[in-house]
């Protein structure tokens, strides 16, 4: 979303609205710890502690409402750039609550998620380098640079060797393996003992 913003702002909006793709770019900086959020959340309901994750939500929208009124302020960049803050500080502290839970120590936690966000900032700066270059229709703008940032994500996962990507990769090839129909084995067929003494 960040590195062809321009592009989905043109295809899904218009080309009227092409102006307003930097705040998606900046918004889409966020789901990074949004998703870390849900995954915490997950992890807390397995473990029981619905408790836990009202707690931090309650807590999160009281301290989210103040901050960003008082961003507001400043403009319309500064509340955005506020908002990625904001989610990346509640990532941070839904790990904290994590490893009080579990045996999964912030530090390590942090290490994990450095890796990904590292491999995902390297697609968004070649992807962004990539974009001005291409001279096509803002759809197939799109479609070309989607798959030169999955496909360099994917290759850089395999040679960084993230575990959580060997993980994705060998369910999927279970479940294609599972989808191929096999060839049935055919017997050979009996030979007659008179017809092989010739």
């Amino acid at each position: 979303l960040v590195a062809c913003a321009s592009q989905i702002t043109h295809v899904v909006l218009g080309e009227q609205w092409s102006d307003s793709a930097w705040m998606l770019q900046i918004i889409a900086l966020s789901g990074y710890g949004v998703m870390v959020e849900a995954v915490s959340r997950s992890l807390l309901k397995s473990q029981g502690r619905s408790d836990l994750i009202l707690t931090i939500s309650i807590a999160k929208g009281a301290v989210s409402i103040a901050v960003l009124l008082l961003l507001s302020l400043w403009g319309i960049k500064t509340l955005l750039w506020g908002f990625v803050a904001l989610s990346g500080a509640s990532a941070l502290l839904n790990c904290y609550v994590v490893s009080r839970v579990i045996d999964y120590r912030l530090w390590q936690q942090v290490k994990d998620l450095l890796q990904i966000l590292g491999v995902s900032l390297v697609v968004i700066g070649a992807v962004s380098a990539l974009a001005p270059w291409v001279k096509a229709p803002p759809v197939a703008a799109l479609l070309l640079l989607t798959g030169c940032a999955m496909v360099l994500y994917c290759g850089l996962a395999f040679f960084l060797q993230i575990r959580e990507c060997q993980v994705i990769r060998g369910y999927l090839l279970s479940q294609i393996q599972q989808r191929v129909p096999r060839k049935p084995v055919v017997p050979a067929p009996a030979t007659d003992r008179k017809s092989t003494r010739l």
